[in-house]
């Protein structure tokens, strides 16, 4: 008895032993193939805007070598004006929460009335064009006659549509707050305006996941900051979560848009809402893309898949298209982070606006 009870804590000792030696294995493994030899995930190298960059960053990636906007003078414009980010919080009389752009002005970058500025308004107008989105309309990355705003402007300016284009994009707005924004303005809306609202970045659940994690994936991520096993084994059990989490999120903000088109066309408004082009999506990405696609984790890349297919399979065609394949072609990257977007960018985004809202313009 007295052998048998020294030989069992023994063999629990071993086994315990064995398996550490497998597990630090495993994470040497590991960290050999990714590269990554930091025992601590350093939380201010997490990927972010680029806005944030700072100027020596910034001007090296690929989608900044070549644009010549992109001065040390902007720069320091730009951050010094979109330091806290843009969005002010409001409420409609609702109750609804929306976010509006903070005031500012500047040389290359400024907002009026709580809207970003566009460029090359038309001597004369019968009607406007409201573009709704988020940060990635609002575009913190380029000077205001460079926005996509802008650009749709110029192409209607030289058509001679009639049509003067308004920027409501802000920083981090869904797609319910860019409708409860709507009806707190309504009263500006006329017979035969039109509105556009890109979705799709900020509309997967980013914002929500956090709250709706389990107990258990909140604590293996957090322990993911130490280990790249456990991130490992994180990303494997958290798929699940994040496919149903993107799937029922879409799901309920395509019954949204529905309601905005019908709701606009109880005004004799134009509606269409167009699906943003992102990252993660891109087809045939260049090893710059592939590699900062990569910087964003796992988690992204489900979200937005599972998201955006949701969005895809469930949508109107008559008030809803996608844009999200107008990037695969760039052999030069035009994205600056997972969603915003360069001058070339910009431009090419406003010609497809215009050609997928061309219906709407009378």
């Amino acid at each position: 008895m007295v052998n048998l009870l020294q030989v069992g804590p023994m063999l629990i000792i071993k086994l315990i032993g064995l398996t550490a030696i497998v597990v630090m294995l495993m994470e040497l493994f590991l960290r050999q193939r990714h590269h990554e030899w930091t025992i601590n995930r350093d939380p201010n190298m997490k990927p972010t805007s680029a806005r944030f960059y700072d100027f020596e960053k910034i001007s090296k990636i690929e989608p900044n070598i070549n644009s010549d906007y992109l001065t040390r003078h902007f720069w320091t414009e730009m951050q010094t004006l979109t330091r806290d980010r843009s969005g002010l919080k409001m409420t409609n009389a609702s109750g609804g929460k929306y976010l509006v752009a903070k005031n500012c002005a500047g040389q290359f970058f400024s907002v009026e009335g709580n809207l970003r500025k566009t460029s090359f308004e038309p001597i004369s107008t019968q009607h406007n064009f409201y573009l709704f989105g988020s940060s990635t309309l609002h575009n913190f990355e380029v000077p205001d006659e460079m926005t996509t705003a802008s650009n749709v402007q110029k192409i209607f300016s030289e058509s001679n549509t009639g049509f003067k284009v308004i920027n409501y994009g802000v920083s981090g707005a869904t797609i319910e707050n860019n409708f409860a924004r709507m009806q707190a303005i309504e009263k500006q809306f006329n017979s035969g305006d039109v509105i556009v609202i890109l979705f799709g970045i900020n509309d997967v659940g980013l914002d929500t996941y956090p709250s709706y994690e389990v107990l258990t994936l909140k604590v293996l991520r957090r322990l993911g900051d130490r280990s790249l096993l456990i991130r490992t084994i994180h990303r494997q059990l958290a798929k699940k979560s994040w496919k149903t989490h993107a799937t029922a999120t879409a799901k309920a903000k395509t019954d949204l848009i529905n309601e905005i088109n019908v709701w606009a066309s109880q005004r004799d408004i134009g509606f269409k809402a167009i699906l943003e082009p992102v990252l993660h999506l891109k087809k045939n990405p260049n090893k710059y893309e592939t590699e900062l696609r990569k910087s964003f984790g796992r988690k992204l890349d489900f979200l937005y898949m599972f998201g955006y297919q949701e969005f895809i399979n469930l949508h109107d065609p008559e008030n809803t298209s996608s844009a999200i394949d107008i990037f695969d072609q760039t052999e030069i990257s035009v994205f600056l982070d997972q969603a915003h977007i360069n001058a070339v960018g910009t431009k090419l985004l406003a010609a497809e606006i215009d050609k997928l809202s061309a219906f709407c313009l009378k």
